[in-house]
């Protein structure tokens, strides 16, 4: 069975970020994402008094996705190439995601 052209991208991209998760500035950058969740998620809990409330609190909660988007894809995409390692484990493919 082929590796699929979305698998070797998947591959590929894992191949980069992997060294990144490994640095002190990557665990600062989700230590500073934390912060951000925390703070946006105190926001957003706060009863609404007014519409403006309600839409400030709106807003909160699209910034509070954003953050847990950007604090999870990198995660998400070495898992997902994981995955597809273990899917091919014992076939004879190239899993490096070379050309």
């Amino acid at each position: 069975m082929p590796l699929l052209p979305d698998e070797k991208h998947i591959l590929q991209l894992a191949d980069k970020l992997r060294p990144l998760t490994a640095l002190e500035g990557w665990k600062i950058y989700l230590s500073i994402l934390d912060g951000h969740i925390s703070s946006k998620t105190a926001l957003a809990l706060r009863p609404a008094e007014s519409i403006e409330g309600v839409v400030r609190s709106e807003a909160d909660k699209g910034a509070i996705m954003g953050l847990r988007l950007a604090r999870g894809i990198v995660g998400s995409i070495l898992e997902d190439a994981e995955s597809i390692r273990k899917k091919y484990t014992s076939a004879d493919v190239d899993l490096t995601g070379d050309d």
